[in-house]
C-alpha cells in the first residue's frame, strides 16, 4: 500500500543503519538496523531483505525480514513473507504459504469507544 510519495530502496541496494523518515517506505534491496516511520507504512517487497526491528504504522511484508516487527495499526504477512522474530499490531493478517518463525501479539486498538467491555480482563476486574 504505498502512495506516490513513497521512497524506495531498490534491488541491488544495502543500507546499513538507521531509518527514520515522514513517508511511506518500499524495501526491494537489502536494509540491516533499525527502521522507525511512526506515521507511514513500510512494505517489504518479494526481493526485499530486512535485518532490523521495525516500529510504523502498517507493515506489508512479501519478502525477508529477520527482526520484530510493531505495527501500531495493521500488519500484512503475504504468502512469499518469510518471517524471523515477532510481530505485534492491532490488525494481523497472515496469507497461507507465509512463514513465521517468532511470537504474535495482537494489541488493542486505543479509539476503543468509551464504555467497550474489556473481553480479555480478569474476571471482576
Amino acid at each position: 500500500m504505498q502512495t506516490a510519495t513513497a521512497s524506495q530502496i531498490s534491488t541491488g541496494i544495502v543500507i546499513r543503519g538507521e531509518i527514520s523518515g515522514s513517508s511511506d517506505l518500499l524495501v526491494d534491496g537489502q536494509v540491516d538496523g533499525i527502521i522507525h516511520l511512526a506515521d507511514h507504512t513500510l512494505t517489504v517487497g518479494p526481493s526485499g531483505h530486512v535485518k532490523a526491528n521495525v516500529e510504523a504504522r502498517n507493515i506489508i511484508v512479501a519478502g525477508r525480514v529477520e527482526g520484530n516487527l510493531t505495527a501500531s495499526d495493521r500488519l500484512e504477512l503475504r504468502k512469499s513473507a518469510v518471517v524471523m522474530g515477532d510481530v505485534s499490531g492491532t490488525r494481523l493478517t497472515i496469507e497461507e504459504g507465509a512463514f513465521l518463525k517468532g511470537g504474535i501479539q495482537v494489541t488493542r486498538n486505543t479509539g476503543e469507544a468509551p464504555g467497550t467491555p474489556n473481553l480479555f480482563a480478569a474476571p471482576g476486574a
